[in-house]
């Protein structure tokens, strides 16, 4: 999970998604992305073990919209209140049964935070992401949007202290003034997974997807509620 609470559909990067290939084999059929860099020529990574690559690319993004202006919500989102909530949401949401540790700090601009957990199958979870923001702590300009980067790091390790998988998230935190007078909130990920068998990254992906989606549900709720004003 993304800090920007925390991975690009959009993303303005090197990378740049291209036509889907499927491969077949038996038994299976995998789906691969051709991706052009600056400089390289077009390449297929694969998502499965099908070339013994044991690799995932995938992206998603989320958007709600508060009715507030941008800095009313930005205040909101980046106040140190929602620190303690974002453990209780984790726990809830992600953990359930056990406890997570969470620390925090603020260097040059760089807001890091460092989660972790052991689950009821003796795996650890280790999360390190950092958002970065301008010298008033604040997501920079970009042209009439907000936008705050972020990238993180996932660690999987399994009860024999063997690293099992990692994933690694960027992206970013927008927030768009709407002509309204609301502000709507774009939450967009790029992960890239490596290890496992191709059963145990589609678990992933998708056990990531949704607690995703409904921490980032939960904060829209709790931000309209806080900020919101009624449009009756």
């Amino acid at each position: 999970m993304c800090p920007h609470y925390g991975i690009l559909a959009g993303h303005r990067g090197s990378v740049h998604p291209g036509p889907r290939r499927c491969l077949t084999a038996p038994y299976r059929r995998e789906c691969v992305t051709l991706r052009q860099e600056w400089g390289t020529p077009q390449a297929v990574v694969a998502t499965s073990t099908l070339l013994g690559v044991g690799r995932s690319d995938y992206g998603f993004s989320q958007t709600g919209t508060v009715s507030a202006g941008p800095e009313q919500v930005i205040a909101w989102w980046f106040h140190a209140d929602r620190r303690n909530e974002f453990q209780k949401r984790v726990e809830t949401v992600i953990v359930a049964d056990g406890e997570v540790s969470v620390t925090y700090s603020i260097s040059a601009g760089v807001r890091s935070r460092t989660f972790q957990w052991r689950d009821r199958k003796g795996w650890g979870h280790h999360h390190y992401g950092e958002t970065r923001l301008a010298a008033d702590g604040l997501p920079a300009h970009d042209g009439h949007r907000f936008v705050a980067p972020t990238s993180e790091v996932i660690t999987l390790t399994s009860p024999s202290g063997r690293v099992g998988r990692t994933v690694t998230c960027s992206g970013r935190t927008e927030f768009n003034p709407q002509s309204t007078g609301h502000t709507e909130i774009s939450v967009v990920h790029q992960h890239v997974m490596v290890g496992g068998d191709w059963i145990q990254r589609w678990a992933h992906r998708r056990s990531e997807r949704k607690n995703s989606d409904q921490l980032f549900r939960g904060l829209i709720t709790q931000c309209q509620a806080a900020v919101g004003q009624s449009d009756t």
